[in-house]
């Protein structure tokens, strides 16, 4: 696995958040937990590599959640706060 692309991949989905993507973004299958698995690196671990990947998706699920907040279906929003959760919990 490449890290550049892999963090080239998750600015990218970084980008794509937005009220109208952000549904579709959360029920996509496997994306959600690859954000979930690459935001949950300590900050301090792994060096600058995986502290940019962590950083980032933890930024996407953020902008994620911001998203949905107001247009979000209630599915969404839970989905999305159980995934936030369990990365609070990983760092």
């Amino acid at each position: 696995e490449d890290s550049t692309v892999r963090d080239k991949a998750f600015a990218v989905i970084f980008n794509l958040v937005s009220a109208d993507t952000a549904e579709m973004l959360i029920l996509h299958p496997r994306l959600l937990d690859s954000l979930v698995e690459a935001a949950s690196v300590p900050a301090n671990f792994g060096g600058n590599t995986a502290e940019s990947a962590s950083t980032m998706c933890f930024r996407s699920l953020n902008a994620l959640d911001q998203a949905v907040a107001s247009r979000g279906t209630e599915e969404c929003r839970l989905k999305l706060r159980r995934a936030i959760d369990q990365v609070n919990m990983a760092r």
